[in-house]
């Protein structure tokens, strides 16, 4: 009986440990949220979130037969990157994020916030080619 007793408890004792296991999921975040400096890393990824917002707002004049530098999906992270547009040490100094969201721009800027909200975000994890 004693036996009994004690497989029961060691049963009912393992079923509780396994049973007290949690998997946890990280809300990634939306495309259309503000700026939000406690955000997971990687909430805003460049390929889906910051390359439509660009290709809808911006690709009109920069593209490659249109204003330097070309938005096009195949060569708008290298463009972005290598022409020195994102600081990501002082995210809102950025040059694409200036001209993006400041009024005095001259060429549009201004007009999207929600692009520019997008933009700091990425700029501020990194500005990561994901």
């Amino acid at each position: 009986m004693k036996r009994i007793l004690f497989f029961c408890m060691i049963t009912c004792g393992v079923a509780m440990l396994f049973s007290s296991c949690e998997k946890s999921v990280i809300d990634l975040g939306s495309s259309k949220k503000a700026y939000d400096p406690g955000a997971p890393i990687d909430s805003v990824k460049f390929n889906t979130e910051v390359l439509p917002d660009l290709d809808a707002n911006c690709t009109a004049c920069h593209s490659a037969t249109g204003q330097f530098p070309s938005f096009e999906e195949d060569v708008a992270y290298t463009n972005i990157i290598s022409n020195g547009l994102v600081n990501t040490a002082s995210p809102a100094e950025s040059i694409i994020y200036v001209k993006i969201t400041s009024s005095t721009a001259g060429h549009g800027g201004g007009l999207h916030p929600a692009t520019g909200d997008l933009l700091l975000q990425w700029i501020s994890q990194g500005a990561k080619n994901n």
